[in-house]
């Protein structure tokens, strides 16, 4: 869901010649990737406490929910 992150990601295939069906795959996966408004609307649905949302390399999201 991450423009940048798409567009780059084409231009990987390109460069490096990946076949269609991996950068379909990649395309498909960057498109339907969580987004922190996601990740934060389902933390409060589950009425989680503690838990932490982070911003990682490669346009990821990290969350850690803590238990106990």
């Amino acid at each position: 869901r991450n423009k940048m992150a798409y567009y780059l990601f084409k231009a990987l295939c390109f460069v490096f010649g990946l076949n269609d069906m991996s950068r379909e795959d990649g395309l498909v996966s960057i498109l339907r990737g969580f987004k922190k408004a996601d990740l934060l609307a389902y933390s409060k649905a589950l009425k989680l406490k503690y838990f932490s949302i982070k911003w990682k390399w490669a346009f990821r999201y990290q969350w850690i929910i803590k238990t106990a």
